[in-house]
């Protein structure tokens, strides 16, 4: 009985680790993405604001200056569509709070692997598992696509510049 109560908490500890992973994975993309799409917005709604201005002016300076006044405006309204639709500060926003609930649950499921799991019954762990698996897959379902930008530089993050790594923990 000892040795399958071992096995079960060895699968459980496998599974957190799993999630452990997997948020750890899905937050630093999330974050990323979040860089990205501020990132847009500043490159598309600047331009389009200073060209939106320049149309102004322009069209105000002098009566040969309205067809170039015209280009302009129609060019920043261009520029104002593209940032309509793209949307990017709500897509910002969106990603970062996916990243932040990912991270908590990152945080979650390591104090429950290596704190908690040691002392609690196999049932008490069970519940501690499932429940975390359950936030995840509620984030999972409303979180945005990560763009696959976001993503390479996620995994440099995570890979090449140790993102995520703490050196109390670079021992174990």
């Amino acid at each position: 009985m000892a040795d399958e109560e071992q096995d079960i908490r060895d699968a459980i500890a496998r599974q957190l680790s799993n999630i452990v992973e997997g948020v750890t994975w899905s937050a630093q993309g999330q974050m990323e993405a979040a860089k990205l799409w501020r990132t847009v917005n500043l490159w598309v709604g600047v331009p389009a604001a200073l060209l939106a201005a320049v149309a102004g002016v322009t069209a105000l300076a002098s009566t040969t200056g309205r067809i170039a006044a015209g280009i302009i405006a129609v060019a920043a309204a261009g520029l104002g569509a593209v940032a309509a639709t793209l949307n990017a500060p709500k897509r910002a926003e969106l990603a970062e709070s996916a990243g932040n609930k990912y991270l908590a649950i990152q945080q979650d499921a390591t104090i429950a692997r290596d704190v908690d799991l040691p002392r609690q019954g196999v049932d008490e762990a069970r519940q501690a598992l499932h429940e975390l698996a359950a936030r995840r897959q509620e984030v999972n379902a409303a979180a945005t696509a990560i763009p696959r930008l976001a993503y390479r530089r996620a995994r440099r993050n995570i890979e090449r510049e140790g993102g995520q790594t703490y050196q109390a923990d670079a021992g174990r």
